[in-house]
């Protein structure tokens, strides 16, 4: 027996020894698995914790944002808040505030009694000497009905808040977390602060600012970390210095110590979690067997041959992790390369939040902010007002479900204050469990082309408008000349010299953009066509001032010159060879600060020239429907050498 155990010494030392390497090594490695899935199971509780802490802000900065820009009722308010994600329960605490001066504390009274009912709402100021109370005007998730009126600013910290806010933008405000004090809240409680105020750089401005608070109860991050048995939490406001403890949940002692704390962000604030171990936390046990089958194990060829087994897929498996790791950081280099550089303007939005979660460059430069002020902000902060219900209803198709693919126009607000129409395409990107994650946006400046659709439309209604009145001026010609021509040629033979005369002057009111006509160059267009080829140019003689004239005006005293130039060729002194003085000058403004034309027409015939025996269409026109559109009036003076025609037009400005 001893011969044959000092044979096999050897390899009985070696198994004995390799028994003991290998349960020490199970031990370490399952003590390091354990340690790794409590370091991820603590993360996820951190992660829950943060999204229970963001939630919440998120809450009370849309209730902010509500209160900024709608000015809501009490009874509005419960309404909105109770519709909230994490708000449906009633256990959660809120308070609103209005922040006023004591002088204005009646007439706060009287106004919260009127708008919501409140009959038996009074303000109770609990400090002496003080420029601003901010007495509560509706609370929740608290049975005590005696905290509506209490001053909220008898806490050290809302006082502050409220005193800054006066004197810094509201950018600039640090919004603390803090505990109350006021009997009938839940206790342990962390409540979140925002000073709600319009778009004034003066908070006091406004006409009512508000201070507006959410609770974070212990049982709330309790239910969201999940806290196993006998597990303890810290929660620490980081952001403070020195950092200061927000919320203690379990033992402070922890039976099985403090697990290293976690950090995050939400907004401007730094929190730290700390996470205790377990009180049934799992040890290692396994290294026990290890050692137990080890010693039974003789056979150090099968041992070594399961180790390089062992080793080898560990090689294999590392080569193809390092791999798949080079095709990540390319697949993301590229991905990154693109969203930067693509040469449109892009953008990552939370679905959730609706909060901004990166921007490129492109984007920063046509709405006039800096990544930093982008980042994190809400696109509803970014989008004109009267959009904002298209750019929600957008999201969701008619039964509810999100909208994978997002095309249309809306408004977005410049850093400047000017206002940008843009064309929004998105698509919805997933997470791995399937859930809406985030919206990847590119937008484009459509702003020429809404432009270029206002001035069509513009033009249009113009040309309408200008085809009409050429309508009706033509109509009434020809109404005219019918009634006083005597044949059919007759008729066609005047109209059709009017109508040129109307045509006459509409050329040159195209020439000037249809916007105004110089008198001068209307009388020339339409008396030139009345002299014969072989006449001195002594014969007529055109002296008139620089004036421009409307559209309107421009056409009738077209019609009007023509009448002249027409009767003085046919009866006048241009029939018997004769000369024409066409003049006028500007007199001073009247009584109403309106300039006067003073125009007159003058004929010198060398034959006598007989008045003629009745009147008609062209009397009315130069006695009546011209001094009337001018508003003045005109006189005509039949001599023997013939006509002396004079009107006196006042000029409306062009």
């Amino acid at each position: 027996m001893k011969a044959a155990l000092n044979r096999v010494k050897y390899q009985i030392v070696a198994g004995l020894i390799f028994s003991g390497a290998a349960g020490f090594a199970t031990y370490g490695l399952e003590a390091r698995e354990l340690q790794a899935e409590m370091a991820r199971v603590t993360a996820e509780q951190v992660g829950e914790i943060e999204e229970r802490i963001a939630l919440a802000y998120a809450e009370l900065d849309s209730t902010a944002t509500l209160i900024s820009q709608a000015h809501p009722t009490v009874n509005v308010l419960r309404d909105y808040i109770n519709g909230l994600a994490l708000s449906k329960s009633r256990n959660v605490p809120w308070l609103w505030a209005y922040v006023a001066k004591p002088s204005d504390v009646v007439a706060l009274e009287s106004e919260i009694r009127r708008q919501d009912s409140m009959q038996a709402f009074t303000v109770r100021i609990s400090r002496e000497n003080t420029n601003l109370v901010a007495p509560v005007v509706y609370a929740m998730g608290t049975t005590d009905a005696s905290l509506i009126g209490s001053d909220v600013l008898s806490q050290p910290d809302l006082a502050k808040l409220a005193e800054d806010s006066a004197k810094s933008p509201a950018s600039q405000l640090h919004e603390p977390l803090f505990r109350f004090t006021f009997q009938g809240l839940p206790p342990d409680t962390v409540y979140l602060t925002r000073y709600a105020i319009s778009a004034s750089d003066h908070p006091l401005a406004v006409q009512r600012p508000s201070v507006i608070l959410r609770g974070l109860t212990t049982a709330n991050i309790a239910r969201s970390a999940q806290l196993k048995d006998g597990q303890s939490l810290r929660l620490i406001d980081n952001s403070s210095d020195p950092p200061r403890p927000l919320m203690l949940i379990g033992d402070n002692a922890a039976e099985a110590g403090w697990l290293s704390p976690s950090e995050f962000s939400v907004g401007d604030h730094k929190f730290l979690v700390a996470l205790s171990m377990p009180r049934n936390h799992t040890r290692p046990g396994w290294w026990l067997l290890v050692i137990l089958a080890g010693i039974l194990m003789t056979v150090l060829y099968a041992a070594l041959r399961s180790g390089f087994i062992v080793g080898a897929r560990a090689t294999q498996l590392g080569s193809i992790l390092n791999s798949t790791e080079e095709r990540l950081a390319e697949t993301q280099r590229r991905e990154i390369a693109f969203f930067e550089n693509a040469g449109t303007s892009n953008c990552e939005t939370d679905f959730a939040t609706g909060q901004i979660v990166r921007v490129n460059d492109s984007l920063c430069q046509m709405l006039g902010y800096s990544r930093e002020e982008l980042v994190g902000r809400n696109f509803n902060e970014i989008t004109h007002p009267d959009d904002l219900a298209l750019s929600r209803s957008a999201l969701f198709d008619e039964k509810g479900e999100p909208n994978s693919r997002l095309q249309f126009e809306k408004r977005y607000l410049r850093k400047d204050g000017s206002i940008m129409w843009g064309l929004v395409n998105s698509k919805l990107y997933f997470d791995g469990a399937g859930q809406p994650k985030s919206y990847m946006t590119v937008i484009i400046n459509i702003d020429d082309r809404k432009r270029d659709e206002t001035t069509k439309a513009l033009l249009t209604r113009e040309l309408a408008h200008r085809v009409r009145n050429t309508v009706q001026l033509t109509s009434s010609l020809a109404r005219q000349t019918a009634a006083t021509a005597r044949t059919v040629k007759d008729y066609d033979l005047k109209f059709h010299r009017r109508l040129a005369a109307l045509s006459a002057a509409q050329d040159i009111l195209f020439d000037r953009n249809w916007m105004s006509a110089p008198l001068s160059r209307i009388a020339q267009a339409i008396i030139k066509p009345f002299l014969p080829e072989d006449r001195r140019q002594g014969e007529l003689i055109v002296n008139l001032p620089d004036v421009e004239l409307p559209t309107q005006q421009a056409q009738t005293i077209a019609i009007a010159l023509h009448e002249l130039a027409s009767n003085s060729s046919k009866y006048g002194a241009l029939a018997n060879g004769g000369s024409v003085n066409v003049v006028a000058s500007l007199q001073p403004p009247g009584d109403d600060g309106a300039k006067v034309l003073h125009l007159k027409w003058e004929e010198r015939s060398p034959l006598p020239i007989r008045k003629p025996r009745r009147s008609g269409f062209g009397t009315r026109m130069l006695m009546s429907a011209m001094p009337e559109q001018f508003d003045g009036h005109a006189k005509a003076t039949w001599r023997r050498d013939g006509l002396l025609y004079e009107a006196w037009l006042k000029l409306p400005d062009v």
